[in-house]
């Protein structure tokens, strides 16, 4: 019977805890793969999906502002005003480019230099009462394109928000809320309802 000697059996005894203590490790390092992992390619996932949605909304952010540019250019305005009036469309999202194309053709076939005989001016031919209660002090020339087109969209969202009808709404913009339901202004609705659907085919086109 052979004994094993006590240098031998403390080697051997350390010789196991080293391998005792390498398997905790790659046990526990594969555990943390495991735990980790998931995160790190929901992380990743949703990091390349955010990437996706910002280029997706970029792009068609451009591709609305080509085609208005493109709408824009055969009517009286500049270059600059043109580009200045598409920005200031697209920043804001509460009322369709085709209405605001609508609205400021039945109002003043693009023109900002436009005045009415009530004194409504520029592009969407806002009201003095709607210039006064929706333009902030600093904006002093109601027939500035842009400032005209910031005020008259505020208003226009504000009458749908209110009424949450589109013919209401232009039946309101052009004779005053009131007058949402009244049949008499159908005329003005419906040659806006027509004019923002042939925008919006125009600009599908």
């Amino acid at each position: 019977m052979s004994c094993m000697l006590t240098e031998d059996h403390k080697r051997i005894v350390r010789r196991v805890h080293l391998l005792h203590l390498k398997i905790h490790f790659i046990l526990g390092l594969l555990l943390g793969i495991a735990l980790y992992a998931p995160f790190h390619y929901k992380f990743e996932r949703d990091l390349l999906q955010e990437a996706i949605q910002t280029f997706r909304s970029e792009y068609c952010s451009i591709k609305m502002r080509h085609q208005m540019l493109d709408t824009l250019r055969t009517r009286p305005l500049t270059i600059g005003q043109a580009m200045d009036i598409a920005d200031t469309v697209i920043q804001q999202k509460n009322v369709p480019v085709e209405v605001v194309f609508g609205i400021m053709k039945q109002e003043s076939e693009f023109t900002p230099s436009a005045v009415s005989k009530k004194g409504a001016k520029g592009l969407m031919q806002v009201m003095p009462v709607v210039w006064k209660s929706y333009s902030p002090a600093h904006f002093k020339n109601p027939t500035d394109p842009v400032l005209n087109v910031h005020v008259g969209t505020l208003y226009l969202a504000d009458l749908y928000h209110q009424f949450g009808d589109w013919r209401e709404v232009f039946r309101a913009y052009y004779a005053g809320p009131d007058n949402y339901k009244n049949k008499e202004y159908d005329w003005y609705a419906n040659a806006v309802v027509k004019k923002a659907s042939d925008f919006s085919r125009e600009m599908e086109n």
